[in-house]
């Protein structure tokens, strides 16, 4: 997957297309998806599977193009990507607005 540009993703089935430096601006799974040598499994319109709840992945893309997500009060939304933060491998502090 190195040598694209652009990289379709197809998270429990919502499907998502993103740059492969915006995939690469933390250290992470998705860095090592697009760095790596390692032949991925596509589908028909090249999208690569990962089987994952893919109802909050927008928000994990916007923490990688913005490096912050705005959780407001939503505790639960916090914990959700949380888990999915820690499934991706990433290094993040998640903070809940007190006000």
């Amino acid at each position: 997957m190195k040598d694209l540009d652009q990289i379709k993703l197809n998270v429990g089935g919502h499907k998502f297309e993103t740059s492969a430096d915006t995939l690469k601006t933390c250290e992470s799974f998705f860095s090592t998806l697009v760095t790596s040598d390692i032949p991925q499994k596509v589908d028909a319109d090249n999208y690569v599977f990962i089987d994952r709840n893919g109802v909050n992945f927008g928000k994990i893309l916007d923490f990688m193009r913005m490096r912050t997500i705005d959780f407001g009060h939503n505790i639960e939304l916090a914990k959700a990507i949380r888990v999915e933060a820690d499934f991706y491998q990433f290094q993040v502090r998640i903070i809940v607005g007190t006000h």
